[in-house]
């Protein structure tokens, strides 16, 4: 009975010993040591431009971020460089001004790299968007260049001119659900309700040249739209200006699967 006694007793200390020792290697007192890191907001970013000959100015954000970013006080300085994996052309495509880049910590240490995109010369639609792929450096000693998010992939994408905004209908058994169609920008459209849901959701569709592309929803984030052939759902316009969308997935939605569905222009 006391040699039972003493195992157990050994069985709490050896416990104990470990569990300090657990404790004693926990990563959390190197928090503050680990470096503020400075990157764009996406890896990727889609820049619409009407082919009018005109030039559009598209925003790049980006920031720091970091456990002691809140303590700098002085400004983080930055580069930009052009990757040559880039398809897109300076001058014929884009300008870009990379002359004096810095984050202000009175402006939170968050600001955007103005892109202009080139319109002039440009007959859409293209073969293969041109992308734009910039690169990050950084020479200041408070910030360094975030690994994952130090690149940043642009594609330009020239539009048509497109006119889809608008009233339209979904018929159904039960009957007639109304959806509306406004405009955000050049060749994106948001749409009132998305099909078949009983709850009105929006989504977000692209018109590159009659190319229809599904490229956003409410809840996108959290259980994204894919598409059957492809990374997004595509869709065909009619003469009566009727929509047509293929392939629509909903993920973590079992049976939004596959569906297809029109909308009619009123």
């Amino acid at each position: 009975m006391k040699k039972f006694k003493i195992y157990i007793l050994l069985f709490v200390f050896t416990i104990s010993f470990s569990s300090c020792l657990l404790e004693d290697e926990t990563p959390t007192d190197n928090f503050g040591k680990s470096p503020n890191l400075i990157g764009f907001n996406k890896s990727s970013i889609a820049a619409n431009a009407l082919a009018d000959g005109t030039t559009t100015e598209v925003m790049i954000p980006l920031l720091v971020t970091g456990p002691t970013s809140i303590d700098i006080t002085e400004d983080v300085n930055f580069s930009v460089e052009v990757d040559v994996s880039s398809t897109a052309v300076e001058g014929t495509h884009y300008t870009l001004n990379t002359d004096n880049l810095s984050l202000s910590a009175a402006d939170g240490l968050k600001t955007s790299i103005p892109v202009t995109i080139i319109t002039a010369g440009i007959v859409p639609p293209l073969a293969e968007a041109p992308t734009l792929v910039l690169n990050l450096t950084t020479t200041s000693k408070n910030a360094i260049v975030s690994g994952r998010t130090g690149q940043v992939s642009i594609a330009i994408n020239y539009l048509c001119f497109s006119k889809l905004a608008g009233d339209y209908v979904i018929n159904f058994a039960s009957g007639p659900t109304n959806v509306t169609v406004t405009q955000v920008s050049d060749g994106v459209y948001r749409a009132s309700y998305l099909p078949p849901f009983t709850s009105t959701y929006w989504w977000e569709f692209s018109d590159v040249c009659n190319e229809l592309t599904i490229t956003d929803w409410q809840y996108d984030g959290s259980n994204p739209i894919t598409g059957t052939s492809g990374p997004r759902p595509k869709g065909t316009l009619n003469e009566s200006g009727d929509i047509t969308f293929t392939g629509v997935n909903v993920a973590g939605v079992s049976w939004y699967v596959d569906r297809e569905w029109t909308i009619l222009k009123k």
